[in-house]
């Protein structure tokens, strides 16, 4: 029989225990042959019937497939054949009787059959079927050749570059991208979770293909502890699992200090995480963010604003020895197992409350800093006392630990009754930053309290700033009406001042900054729609001449050092 008219028909499966092989076909030069098609699949060889499908027909094929000490291509042939294969050895599938001779180098079959072949080393596998349905075999003439090119393929592996190791102080669902700084209390708060590290495992194909399975590793070095798939310990392991996910909690162990976890698969380091622990407090700092209070109370306990600027009248940061902060791990003012809280003293009380242990008055920011609500007891303007905050062991009898400095509040009325504009300087140089000031007091003479008041329009309104003799880069003192109803717009004093900010001009001469009061609960009647103004002046005099020379001499370093770099660099 003419093997030139006769094909037998290779179905082909790569089947690798650490990764899947590319597999390619070239296509047969008689155009009319369909070209073989082929899957790769890594199921048990019972389960391989499954990928037999069609009937496809070819002359030749290329096959790529990592090495592996498990890892093989297996193959189909249809009919009466011959068998052979160089470069590596066959030996028969699960449940497929097979003719296989001694130096499993070739096979005689009667009826289709199942061969596995090894990949376990890089190099190239040719195997060939021959048509032996007419007794004689032309083994010069192969119905199909098979060639497997087994590759050592790194893209199949673990990849550190195309894996990531994210840690947070709340659990994260293995997207996030940036690590979080983590402080968490270490004294008195073991076998507390202070953060979870997520893993995600890909490979180094592409971009990376989760790699489900792998054992990933966790070590801690210094404090705290971590908790994969068993208990907490020094050393954690997870396995991948759901798009090449592993987690570990991480947990104090009691001690302060800085932990250093380090994740790897094997001896690939994905990457390394620092979690800082913290001691018992030793220093409290008291911020002062407002000044006077009124009627209502001062500051919010609002955590801090995108800008980073803190809501409180008074912000406090508490640290340990080493200078760590100390964060609020439970409730309102405690540290750890409500072992610490903190305790605002007022040097009077019949001015301003002081702030019991546990008092809602002061609230954490979660990161070793706290918010304080300032409440005056007195409603007399000018009335003044000073706060003093501590940092006290409640296991320990109220022990002191830390004790902040002194700040000073005063009482102020909440209404405006003397309102005056001017500039911070009388004379200024061309291009000077320039303030314009405006001091507001009470009927009493006294700063007003802290907070916004309408001066130049209604409440919820727009104000297009002052008028201004010279240009500015924006108006003083404007804003933009408000973007939700209640939030309220104005015009804000802490200490009965506000200010904003501005260039002099470049030519000399007087400037001007004026504007007219609105009517509104936030002035006294007799304020009601006057004008206020402020003047001051721009000076060239010996100016010119004084900035020219600093130009001159600026100019000359400049030119002197670059020289000297020329000199070194050798360029003439």
């Amino acid at each position: 029989m003419s093997t030139k008219t006769t094909f037998k028909r290779v179905a082909l499966i790569a089947v690798a225990s650490l990764g899947l092989g590319v597999l390619t076909s070239i296509a047969p030069a008689n155009a009319d042959i369909p070209e073989l098609t082929h899957g790769i699949i890594v199921n048990t060889p019972e389960t391989l019937e499954a990928a037999y499908t069609g009937d496809p027909v070819g002359s030749e094929v290329e096959v790529t497939q990592t090495s592996g000490a498990f890892n093989s291509v297996q193959i189909t042939v249809d009919g009466v054949s011959v068998v052979t294969v160089s470069g590596a050895t066959l030996s028969a599938a699960i449940g497929e009787p097979t003719a296989i001779e001694a130096d499993k180098k070739s096979a005689s079959q009667t009826a289709d059959s199942d061969y596995t072949i090894s990949t376990k080393t890089a190099g190239t596998i040719t195997v060939k079927s021959f048509d032996a349905a007419g007794g004689d075999v032309d083994l010069t003439s192969p119905v199909t050749t098979l060639t497997i090119t087994v590759t050592d393929a790194a893209s199949l592996k673990v990849s550190a570059a195309n894996s990531t190791s994210i840690i947070d102080s709340d659990a994260v669902d293995g997207t996030s991208t940036k690590d979080e700084t983590v402080v968490g209390v270490g004294i008195g708060n073991e076998g507390e979770q202070v953060a979870e590290i997520n893993v995600v495992i890909n490979n180094g194909d592409g971009a990376g293909d989760p790699m489900n399975g792998e054992t990933v590793t966790a070590v801690v070095s210094g404090a705290g502890l971590v908790q994969g798939g068993g208990v907490a310990a020094r050393v954690a392991t997870d396995e991948t699992a759901g798009g090449g996910l592993a987690s570990f909690s991480v947990q104090s162990d009691g001690t302060a200090g800085t932990g250093t976890i380090t994740i790897s698969v094997g001896k690939i380091v994905i990457g390394t995480e620092k979690v800082t622990f913290s001691g018992a407090p030793k220093t409290i700092t008291a911020t002062q963010n407002l000044k006077v209070a009124g009627a209502d109370p001062l500051g919010t306990t609002d955590a801090p604003n995108a800008d980073g600027s803190h809501n409180g009248a008074v912000t406090l940061t508490v640290k340990d020895k080493d200078g760590i902060l100390v964060p609020n791990a439970l409730d309102i003012t405690n540290f750890g197992d409500s072992k610490y809280k903190i305790v605002g003293t007022s040097s009077d009380k019949t001015i301003f409350e002081s702030m019991a242990k546990g008092d809602a008055d002061i609230s954490s920011n979660g990161d070793g800093t706290y918010e304080v609500v300032v409440n005056a007891v007195s409603t007399t303007s000018g009335k003044s006392a000073s706060l003093t905050f501590t940092v006290v062991d409640v296991n320990d009898d109220d022990a002191v630990l830390a004790t902040s400095s002194a700040v000073s509040f005063a009482v102020g009325g909440d209404e405006i009754a003397k309102l005056s504009l001017g500039f911070d300087k009388a004379v200024y140089a061309p291009g000077e930053k320039a303030k314009l000031v405006l001091t507001a007091k009470d009927s009493d003479g006294f700063a007003v309290a802290d907070g916004t008041y309408q001066v130049f329009a209604a409440d919820g309104d727009a104000f297009a700033g002052l008028s201004a003799s010279f240009a500015t880069t924006s108006a003083p003192f404007s804003y933009a009406a408000e973007e939700d109803p209640g939030d309220g717009t104005g015009t804000s004093f802490i200490g009965g001042v506000a200010t904003s900010s501005m260039f002099a001009p470049l030519v000399g001469g007087p400037i001007v900054a004026s504007g007219t009061l609105t009517t509104s609960g936030s002035l006294a009647t007799a304020l009601d729609g006057t004008d206020i103004e402020a003047s001051s002046t721009v000076s060239t005099s010996g100016g010119t001449a004084a900035q020219i020379t600093s130009l001159l001499k600026k100019i000359n370093a400049l030119t002197k050092l670059i020289a000297k770099i020329q000199k070194k660099l050798g360029i003439k």
